[in-house]
């Protein structure tokens, strides 16, 4: 067995990067089919692995989709965030600058916005587990990003929401200009220069819209 190689409880061999090939299979799968419809054996069957393979590295279809939340999304927009309050940024900026990134992080798949829109906001259990996961992430590895956040609203300048709260109601708002003019590419055949600006224009919108929503002052 060469050091690529992993090997497994039944000597079957897969290679070392079988968790992100089962994280990738996955993405596609809850995308394609919802959480409730994605089945982890059609999951194992796209990753070219085992069925087993599957709960050895996650033990669970719910663990299996917090993983790609985190590796996804939460690993892209967090780091972003903690450079924002490092520096000092306003609150302003910071949350901004977490607009953006959520905003580019959908922009990578269209396919994004739909299934947070028809999927995570809509179905109170999922909803309610990826609150709770990014409460316990920011808690362990964002103790400055959270503190910045409790600080505004002790002082006055946020109104009293948690950074979990605080980031659903963005990405809330970010899927909806992406799910409004993103069937305009194929309904109207719109060049993607042209989808590519009326984001851009109603991401700008919806700025004013959102901070004069969170900022007290």
């Amino acid at each position: 067995m060469t050091k690529n190689q992993t090997q497994t409880s039944n000597s079957e061999v897969y290679p070392q990067d079988t968790e992100q090939i089962i994280l990738e299979a996955a993405y596609e799968e809850f995308l394609e089919k919802g959480y409730d419809g994605a089945k982890m054996m059609s999951i194992a069957r796209r990753a070219g692995v085992a069925h087993s393979m599957l709960h050895y590295y996650f033990r669970s279809k719910e663990k299996l989709f917090l993983e790609i939340i985190h590796s996804h999304a939460l690993k892209y927009i967090y780091p972003q965030i903690q450079a924002s309050c490092d520096s000092n940024c306003s609150l302003r900026d910071v949350i901004l600058k977490l607009r953006r990134s959520q905003f580019e992080l959908m922009k990578k798949d269209p396919r994004l916005p739909v299934f947070i829109l028809t999927q995570v906001l809509v179905h109170e259990d999922l909803c309610q587990m990826i609150v709770d996961f990014i409460y316990e992430l920011s808690d362990h590895d964002f103790p400055e990003v959270n503190k910045r956040f409790k600080e505004a609203i002790s002082a006055g300048e946020i109104i009293n929401i948690t950074l979990p709260e605080l980031m659903l109601f963005l990405i809330s708002v970010e899927a909806s200009t992406f799910s409004a003019v993103e069937p305009m590419k194929q309904i109207q055949s719109l060049p993607p220069k042209v989808i590519d600006r009326l984001l851009e224009e109603r991401h700008s919108s919806n700025s004013k819209f959102i901070l004069e929503t969170l900022l007290l002052h």
